[in-house]
């Protein structure tokens, strides 16, 4: 059997282990020789990032016979040999490029003269360089002027805004960074990660979540508190009348077109990377990762170190590849600086530390019913493209899930 048809029987075999391998490794429909295989192929990217199933039933089409497919699944030894498969695949299109290359070298030397040499050596250098430039590219003037023009229009320009004004303000708004908010348990990293969520699906924009801590379930009345700007608590604890459980629904009925995607199962850096990629192809803007603690290893490590090391610049390879920002939520250590690795704080864009402001926050009081006030200091401790080494204080209102600046008020919980 080819390494082709190895490649396409894991996948109907088990394209959630199969396919991300595949993505991440960077299998292209091009490399395959066979019309049929390549177009089956193709089919299997279309329905991976759709998050449709993968099987021979879906891969079956009028120019390809559900039995063939069957046949590539029972002479395939095991899924777990994929990345053989693609090796040799790759080993297999390298030399049927270089073969071509050769030929097309040979022709290129054919009737050479002492005039035309120069020229030919010319050409053969750029066919195997394979240089690739933009047909009109920009001088650094034009480069120049272009940005500030995007910079002068508010409405041009690929950024979106933080969930809290004065957060845009202090820091500036986001593009395509790479950006970690670390913090402490409890003191608010998930909070902040979907109340940008929620902002910006009330801005029109997608994002996606890949929640490796808390399920659908844990995040969606977090949501509720916040999108409804009420305690679910009384709600969760069957304290409220039929008719408040009632009005309540018909109020959730604001987020039926919510543009927020949510993934809940366990995933490798592998995996992690194919998924973001599918959210990509389905209009997601911003991708959202929690927490990095959570992210399954797909390799062996000689320590924790040297793990949180290799994720951290995979994580930024992850993010050069989307061209879309992304957020790490992360954990702080018994110091109050970055778990684990440095590198992290050299690999990201922006780094936001989130403590307990100790001295602004107030326990609550049940006799009084008095809710108490929890602030949280943001120490902006790198952002590349702007200001650093400051301090933002944010109030943190538990109850209803939502950050606001001092003296900001918030309208429906959102700033």
């Amino acid at each position: 059997m080819s390494a082709e048809t190895n490649i396409l029987g894991a996948i109907a075999l088990s394209s959630r282990r199969t396919m991300p391998t595949c993505i991440a490794e960077g299998v292209k429909p091009t490399w395959f020789t066979d019309h049929q295989q390549r177009k089956a192929y193709i089919r299997c990217v279309d329905l991976f990032a759709t998050g449709h199933p993968i099987d021979s039933y879906t891969l079956a089409s009028d120019e390809l016979e559900e039995s063939i497919i069957l046949r590539w699944i029972e002479d395939t030894p095991t899924a777990t040999n994929i990345l053989s498969y693609i090796e040799a695949l790759r080993l297999e299109h390298k030399v049927r490029s270089t073969k071509q290359k050769a030929e097309l070298a040979m022709d290129i030397m054919v009737g050479v003269t002492e005039d035309t040499i120069d020229q030919a050596i010319s050409d053969i250098r750029a066919l195997w360089l394979e240089r690739e430039e933009k047909a009109t590219k920009q001088t650094i003037y034009e480069t120049g002027v272009e940005l500030l023009r995007e910079w002068a229009d508010p409405n041009e320009g690929d950024h979106l805004s933080w969930p809290i004004a004065k957060m845009d303000r202090e820091i500036g708004p986001i593009t395509d960074e790479l950006i970690y908010i670390a913090g402490r348990e409890s003191v608010g990293k998930t909070a902040l990660a979907l109340q940008m969520c929620v902002c910006l699906a009330h801005a029109g924009v997608k994002t996606s979540i890949a929640s490796m801590e808390s399920s659908q379930r844990r995040i969606t009345p977090r949501l509720m508190a916040m999108m409804l700007n009420e305690d679910i608590l009384p709600y969760k604890y069957k304290k409220r009348s039929e008719s408040d459980y009632k009005d309540m629904e018909a109020r959730w009925a604001v987020a039926k077109d919510l543009l927020i995607s949510v993934e809940e199962r366990g995933m490798t850096m592998t995996e992690l990377y194919a998924w973001a990629q599918g959210e990509k192809a389905k209009g997601s803007q911003l991708i959202i990762v929690d927490n990095m603690k959570h992210i399954r290893t797909d390799r062996k490590y000689s320590s924790t170190v040297e793990q949180f090391r290799d994720m951290s610049a995979r994580i930024k390879f992850m993010r050069d590849d989307l061209g879309l920002p992304v957020v790490m939520l992360h954990h702080l250590n018994k110091q109050m600086d970055v778990s684990w690795s440095d590198d992290i704080r050299r690999d990201t864009d922006i780094l936001l530390l989130m403590t307990e402001n100790e001295d602004r926050t107030v326990p609550a009081d049940s006799k009084s019913r008095f809710p108490g006030e929890f602030w949280v200091d943001i120490d902006v401790a790198k952002n590349r493209d702007g200001r650093s080494s400051m301090t933002i204080l944010l109030e943190y209102m538990k109850q209803v899930q939502t950050f606001r600046g001092e003296h900001e008020v918030s309208q429906d919980g959102l700033m």
